[in-house]
């Protein structure tokens, strides 16, 4: 299908396993956390890391372009791809002084944007300062990332974020062990951090000498170009922005730390599914990028059709999957006190379900570089979620906000499945009684089994727990082993016959 076909699967591979690893681990290890901190203390460290974030979304979508350029062999190895790079960094080292800027103005503020403690006012200042400086340094890590990403060096970049998510988990207790209290998340995170950044940028210009700076030179190229695709990409961005860290602070100044505590447990999942289903797409990008470069809509538009399959098929599955199982996950996993309600679950579940099955519509924006009025929408979601989930919190509280949240996200969802498949001129109807058939198929043994377990049987230990999520993978792959079967049995029935034949 792809020349790098084995990179990019093997990528994906290493990535998937790196993640389930560090996933594990992060279960693991979140309980020893409240050994030394409390639901409060845990509750601001997720507030102020919200707030931090709010900062990134000065991002003008520079990597994504970068991407783009790198992809193709005949721009990276020209002598004006050192003017391509030099621009990005002048554009970053801008967006940096953004960053402090604004960074400055919010720690003057802090106390008015979130409720804290005046006990905890000093301690979540140092916090958010150093989440401040990760970013920055972070701004200019992901370029080392996306030139290597570009050149499919994916198991490298992979190996590497499994390594540093290990380091950051282990390294974060430790530090609460011997008393840092919350500075230990964002210490710990910039510390794996460097070590990521220099091993990264060693491979890098060893393996590509002809990756430099040209600061003497400089031509700024494509310019236009690059400041289109770069402000359309900064008001996506606040979406992104929006749907992960919005809400953080919006439960904590509306309703209060604990509620924080509460969904983010219960969408601990439910947020972890689109990392990993999104895994699956992101190693594609750049060779869709090269597509597009080329002109070839037919090789675009069959690695998209496959590619959705997998997604509508993961999404189903694991919204069924969290449906039955989530609440008792949580009640082994931290307690039932940090559940947020069935209702909230349900519509964090739908808010999943369409955005996984839905995630390789963004890759095909992003590599097109025709974003149509995408950003437009962009706008509009960010009025809706920020108003709707404000009024709603009155008279609903934590699951006003939520239903604000999910319906706000839906516009632009909606908005993005009309643009991509306008623009692969694929036909609406047919794609989505496709995609719907085979992912409902696929997972409809699935669904019995939830329904019996739901029913019959009571999730209450570890070991009941595990039996059902094998049971949920083992009747989710029926299908499968069925088809599997099949292909033999046929394979078998031909030999046959040519040999009678002969």
């Amino acid at each position: 299908m792809l020349e790098n076909k084995n990179k990019i699967l093997s990528g994906i591979s290493i990535d998937l396993f790196g993640s389930i690893i560090g996933t594990i681990l992060g279960f693991v290890i979140v309980p020893f956390y409240f050994r030394y901190i409390t639901s409060f203390e845990f509750g601001i460290w997720l507030a102020v890391s919200g707030l931090t974030a709010l900062i990134t979304m000065v991002d003008l979508g520079t990597d994504q372009y970068l991407t783009t350029v790198t992809a193709s062999d005949k721009k990276f190895y020209s002598s004006n791809y050192s003017d391509y790079l030099t621009s990005i960094i002048i554009i970053k080292t801008f967006i940096s002084f953004i960053f402090i800027i604004a960074g400055g103005a919010i720690l003057y503020f802090i106390n008015d944007l979130i409720d804290i403690n005046k006990n905890y006012l000093n301690i979540s200042k140092l916090v958010f300062v150093l989440g401040v400086i990760n970013i920055i340094l972070n701004t200019y890590t992901t370029t080392i990332n996306s030139i290597l990403y570009s050149r499919h060096h994916y198991r490298l970049i992979n190996l590497s974020t499994t390594l540093s998510t290990l380091l950051t988990s282990f390294f974060t207790l430790f530090l609460l062990m011997i008393g840092f209290e919350i500075l230990s998340f964002p210490l710990a995170i910039l510390s794996a951090n460097i070590l990521q950044t220099i091993f990264l940028l060693f491979f890098l210009l060893r393996n590509y000498p002809n990756v430099k700076l040209n600061l003497k030179e400089h031509k700024f190229i494509d310019r236009n170009e690059i400041l289109s695709y770069s402000t359309k990409f900064q008001m996506l961005k606040w979406v992104q922005t929006l749907r992960s860290q919005y809400i953080l602070i919006a439960i904590n100044n509306l309703t209060g730390p604990l509620d924080v505590v509460k969904y983010n447990f219960t969408y601990r999942i439910p947020q972890i599914v689109p990392n990993y289903a999104l895994k699956i797409v992101h190693p594609f990008f750049p060779s869709i990028s090269d597509l597009f470069e080329k002109g070839e809509l037919l090789k675009v538009q069959s690695v998209f059709n496959k590619i959705s399959l997998i997604l509508f098929r993961i999404a189903f599955f694991a919204g069924l999957s969290i449906i039955f199982l989530n609440e008792s996950f949580i009640k082994l996993w931290v307690g039932s006190d940090k559940f947020a309600g069935n209702f909230v679950l349900y519509l964090l579940v739908a808010y999943l379900v369409v955005f996984v099955s839905l995630g390789a519509f963004g890759i095909i924006i992003y590599a097109s570089k025709n974003f149509e009025n995408w950003t437009k929408w962009s706008l509009v979601e960010i009025l809706v979620s920020i108003i709707s989930s404000y009024y709603l919190s009155f008279e609903f509280g934590l699951t006003g906000i939520v239903i604000g949240y999910v319906f706000g996200s839906f516009i632009t969802q909606f908005y993005l499945f009309y643009i991509v498949l306008n623009q692969l001129k694929l036909n609406k109807i047919y794609f989505l009684i496709k995609m719907f058939k085979y992912a409902f198929f696929s997972n409809i043994y699935c669904l019995l089994f939830g329904v019996v377990i739901f029913a019959f049987f009571k999730i209450d230990s570890w070991i009941s727990f595990i039996f059902a999520i094998l049971g949920f993978v083992m009747f989710a792959l029926i299908n499968d082993f069925i088809l599997i079967i099949n292909s033999k049995e046929i394979g078998l029935k031909k030999k046959i016959q040519k040999s009678m034949f002969l």
